[in-house]
């Protein structure tokens, strides 16, 4: 017996634009496909590679900022020292 898709189920149970609330017997009933085991690994790793990816560029961010502020400083004195 092949088990029904979400789609299926939610309009089994429901009407109109309702849909399932998980915290209900509906919602909690509701069955839903998920990825394999290995494309959810797949996922995972790189989703934490794209996150490094996001620190290593805020870091670089934060370092540009302080060197244009130094560099604005630097700037700014030799303007105002002449």
């Amino acid at each position: 017996m092949k088990s029904p898709t979400f789609i299926n189920y939610v309009n089994s149970v429901t009407y109109g634009m309702k849909m399932p609330r998980l915290g209900t017997n509906d919602g909690q009933k509701a069955l839903f496909p998920l990825s394999p085991v290995n494309e959810q690994l797949r996922i995972v790793q790189k989703v934490a590679q794209l996150i490094k990816l996001c620190e290593e560029l805020d870091e670089k961010i934060k370092e540009n900022q302080k060197n244009s502020e130094f560099l604005m400083e630097a700037v700014l004195k030799e303007a105002f020292s002449s």
